[in-house]
């Protein structure tokens, strides 16, 4: 079975090793940008395990000569956090930034002397650190106070266009720095939690559609010629290409493949699907995960995928070829 979409997790420390690994001297150069492979062959790294100069050397030795070409690294996850030393205005601010990534200029050249491809993961609309420091950004309940989901996380109302800047001027800043991909994560309303006391305050005629429409419109105008821009979204938003439902929170294929080059659950966005590579329902081990990206590459609309583990604990036999 292929998983396809955003796995959500809270975020595991990380392993910090893989199996059979061996020290890398890795020169020190300036980061600069990789051309997309043809097919990205991808695994997910948490800030704190790209950031280990240990962690990084040994996973960057275990991908050479082997099919894992790129890697997807948190930059901004589910706490709100910039995980690099930022220097955008509004993020020190607020003080949101938590240095998990240490020298991201030394991370990037790593990654880019050893031919890999970097692509940035930015959570967008869940994001406790601006809702609390903005509450009136947030959502809001009923009762007036800031709505927070089941793991007790605040979100910011995507109809709100200082959010839209805000996180625009954070993806600015990882083009500067030489990611040479943003992937954008909970670009939804929210999905659990207690709905029923959730104030929407939709702006007037306007639906969640419409306004997930007009972000990613804008992600569009100001990223599109300067960057490769992907987008998470539910695997379901595939069971609905022929009707108008939304999951309720405002995720549509339809649209948001005129505005991304690359949709993570065909047109001008061709699928990158996220696949499952840790146990759960079932024992996830080589048989499994290699079915999975069989099943990916023989597939005539995918362009890539990507391995995910939230511990980053990734066996030898992810890496052969």
């Amino acid at each position: 079975m292929v998983f396809i979409g955003c796995f959500i997790f809270l975020q595991n420390k990380p392993e910090t090793s893989i199996e059979n690994p061996t020290t890398l001297t890795i020169n020190k150069k300036a980061a600069v940008k990789k051309i997309k492979p043809d097919y990205v062959r991808a695994i997910y790294l948490t800030a704190n395990s790209a950031g280990s100069e240990k962690y990084r050397a040994n996973i960057i030795t275990a991908m050479k000569n082997s099919r894992i070409n790129s890697v997807v690294i948190d930059v901004k996850d589910y706490s709100g956090y910039i995980l690099y030393a930022s220097q955008v205005a509004e993020v020190k601010k607020i003080k949101a930034t938590k240095n998990s990534l240490k020298d991201v200029a030394q991370v990037l050249a790593d990654f880019h002397e050893a031919g890999i491809y970097v692509i940035a993961r930015q959570t967008v609309f869940q994001d406790p650190v601006l809702a609390h420091a903005r509450p009136d950004l947030a959502f809001k309940n009923l009762q007036g106070d800031i709505w927070q989901d089941h793991k007790n996380l605040a979100w910011l109302n995507p109809a709100k266009q200082e959010v839209w800047e805000y996180n625009l001027k954070i993806s600015e800043e990882l083009i500067s720095l030489g990611f040479d991909e943003i992937n954008f994560d909970y670009m939804r309303y929210p999905s659990d939690g207690n709905m029923a006391n959730l104030n929407y305050a939709m702006p007037e005629n306007k639906t969640r559609v419409q306004v997930m429409s007009e972000f990613y419109k804008f992600l569009a105008e100001n990223l599109a010629e300067k960057i490769p821009i992907s987008v998470d979204m539910f695997g379901l938003v595939m069971d609905h290409t022929d009707d108008e439902y939304d999951l309720s929170i405002g995720q549509r294929l339809t649209e948001a493949v005129k505005y991304f080059d690359f949709v993570y659950p065909i047109s001008r966005g061709k699928i990158r699907p996220w696949l499952q590579a840790f146990d759960l329902g079932a024992t996830y081990d080589q048989t499994k995960i290699n079915a999975q990206i069989e099943a990916t590459e023989t597939a005539t609309t995918t362009a890539g995928w990507a391995l995910w583990n939230a511990r980053n604990y990734y066996p030898a036999y992810i890496f052969q070829k």
